[in-house]
């Protein structure tokens, strides 16, 4: 089974939101790699580094479980985290799962600016599908705005919904979890999925409180 490894957020390890779509990820072949002994506040730099280097390998010793090239999955501090580890290495995911998160330079944030994280020059960028939910409310989403045709232009596959009415939130409404179900079915074909260049789509479900 090909695996998604799920990036908590700042807080709490919302592993039971993770948890709760296990029947949907194996309906297509895809293992769920939860972390249960972490601290929850956020993400930083040595856990992620042990996640890859010691604890994915150990994962990829289990009889059937593919922990090459993982699909990582992250909601609002997980998602910058899945968007960190692919900006100083886009050889290591096969996919990045991003809600509410937001391709921003972290460096230039501590310091009160707001600008773009800078795409790794590596082709491998070109083989790291992306699909993003983000809040049409939430402040964050013209960061993706700004970067979003200079990244597809640069090869980037990306699949992207400006959620309607969705704000910092989990976004994973009906409508949504159909269109991830299908990017993983894509992905599992050996597909790079990416949708319409700098559209949003119309609005689905409304996201879940």
């Amino acid at each position: 089974n090909r695996l998604v490894v799920w990036l908590h957020p700042s807080g709490g390890s919302m592993n039971n939101a993770a948890e709760g779509m296990s029947k949907f990820f194996l309906k297509r072949g895809v293992a769920l790699l939860v972390l249960t002994k972490k601290q929850w506040m956020g993400w930083a730099g040595p856990e992620m580094d042990a996640l890859v280097k010691k604890t994915l390998p150990e994962v990829g010793k289990i009889p059937g479980i593919d922990a090459a090239h993982p699909i990582f999955m992250g909601f609002s501090a997980g998602g910058q985290a899945a968007l960190s580890q692919w900006g100083d290495d886009p050889t290591v995911a096969g996919g990045l799962v991003l809600d509410a998160a937001y391709p921003i330079d972290m460096e230039a944030y501590t310091h009160g600016q707001t600008k773009v994280m800078a795409l790794p020059k590596n082709e491998a960028i070109k083989k790291v599908p992306m699909f993003v939910l983000v809040g049409d409310q939430d402040g964050g989403h013209q960061i993706w705005k700004k970067c979003e045709d200079d990244w597809r232009k640069a090869g980037v596959p990306i699949t992207i919904e400006y959620v309607a009415g969705g704000r910092h939130q989990w976004l994973f409404g009906k409508s949504q979890i159909e269109a991830f179900g299908k990017w993983l079915e894509e992905i599992a074909a050996g597909k790079l999925p990416s949708d319409k260049p700098a559209a949003d789509k119309p609005a689905g479900d409304k996201p879940a409180a």
